[in-house]
């Protein structure tokens, strides 16, 4: 008998991955409202259903560096910035960025 394990944070993964190299510009649509039914972003709807520190680790390999998005996207803006300028994004998710960024912020590379 075989039995089929379907891990759903892996799945979770998979999506985010899938979306950010398609709307790295969004990222990965993380704080989009796609369904009008639902008041919630894909973000929201990761933490409550694994938890804010299990989201932020799925950012955390998800997500470039911000040395390697400025690498891949002319022109690019800093993570954090991306981040702010998306409608639906968590202060926490911008605040991550920022931190992940803080020395080059402040030497201003």
């Amino acid at each position: 008998t075989h039995i089929l394990v379907i891990d759903p944070f892996k799945e979770l993964s998979m999506t985010l991955q899938n979306n950010f190299r398609q709307h790295p510009q969004e990222l990965g649509r993380l704080f989009v409202k796609d369904d009008e039914e639902y008041d919630e972003t894909f973000y929201d709807s990761a933490v409550r259903k694994f938890g804010i520190e299990k989201v932020f680790e799925l950012i955390e390999e998800c997500v470039p560096l911000d040395v390697e998005w400025a690498d891949t996207h002319s022109n690019a803006l800093p993570l954090f910035m991306v981040a702010a300028s998306c409608e639906n994004c968590a202060a926490s998710v911008i605040y991550y960025f920022l931190r992940r960024n803080v020395h080059a912020c402040i030497v201003g590379k």
